[in-house]
């Protein structure tokens, strides 16, 4: 025979009157800062001790997730959650009551800790010269912006203004005066497949193979009528004036006629001009 509900009611009496329940459990080990604590450390329905707690704040119409001043997103269970790069910004995925959100990182740190928190991290130009030193141009991004660099650009304004060019027709690189090509979105240097050609895409996303001497010379140089790379079929050619196909630099390279235009001789590659 079961008992009724008035005997539950009495039972559950008896017991609270006979003291609280034993608090049987355990240490746990806190999933941000990986030190085991008593369970009186943790607050109630949270899997961080309290020394976390006061490091973490919820997200602003996003209450089950924390985020610290770091910009390292928890969900109310001790998981970290992924973060995704789109260019400069930093986007985290998270549901919100069984609909996926995708949020700025930037932004959620800002309106959780205030607006001290707006200088979020340093950007470095990817601008890397010849003989291996690097562009010293650095800003703290706010929200991915700053004065110095352009939104989702890996170059400053100054390296995009006096060092590199952009190529007509293909939006997605960049070209310095020593005939090397960088994505503007990545700051990768584009690989040559040879001596004298370079695959790029255009805005269409179609590969093209180019002559890397009349690229830099479409890009960087004084160009006569009719000599563009787009135009195969103009009067005028690259000529090296040292006569070295292999030495692609600016002052090497000059238009001429395509009468007047003789070819080099013969010239014999050493393994690094040939790239190996």
């Amino acid at each position: 025979m079961q008992p009724t509900t008035r005997e539950k009611v009495r039972e559950r009496a008896k017991r609270n009157a006979s003291g609280p329940r034993p608090n049987i459990a355990q240490s746990i080990t806190c999933p941000r800062c990986e030190q085991t604590k008593p369970p009186g450390s943790y607050v109630l329905k949270s899997h961080y001790c309290c020394t976390c707690r006061s490091e973490l704040r919820p997200l602003l119409r996003y209450p089950s997730y924390q985020i610290d001043r770091d910009g390292n997103v928890w969900n109310k269970y001790g998981r970290r959650m992924a973060i995704q790069r789109r260019g400069v910004y930093k986007t985290v995925r998270i549901c919100h009551n069984g609909t996926p959100h995708e949020i700025s990182v930037p932004k959620a740190v800002r309106e959780a800790w205030g607006p001290e928190r707006n200088d979020y991290r340093v950007q470095h130009c990817h601008y890397v010269f010849p003989d291996g030193r690097s562009c010293e141009n650095a800003h703290t991004l706010s929200d991915g912006q700053s004065p110095l660099f352009r939104p989702e650009h890996k170059f400053c304004r100054y390296c995009e203004d006096t060092r590199l060019r952009p190529i007509r027709g293909f939006p997605l690189y960049m070209m310095d005066k020593h005939g090397r090509v960088f994505n503007r979105y990545t700051g990768r240097r584009i690989k040559q497949q040879n001596t004298s050609g370079i695959v790029l895409r255009d805005a269409d996303k179609s590969p093209r193979c180019l002559s890397l001497p009349r690229l830099i010379l479409c890009v960087w140089g004084d160009n006569p009528p009719g000599t563009g790379w787009d135009d195969p079929a103009g009067s005028y050619v690259v000529h090296h004036k040292d006569g070295n196909p292999y030495n692609n630099d600016l002052d090497n390279l000059e238009w001429r006629h395509f009468r007047a235009h003789t070819p080099p001789p013969p010239h014999v590659a050493t393994d690094e001009q040939e790239g190996r």
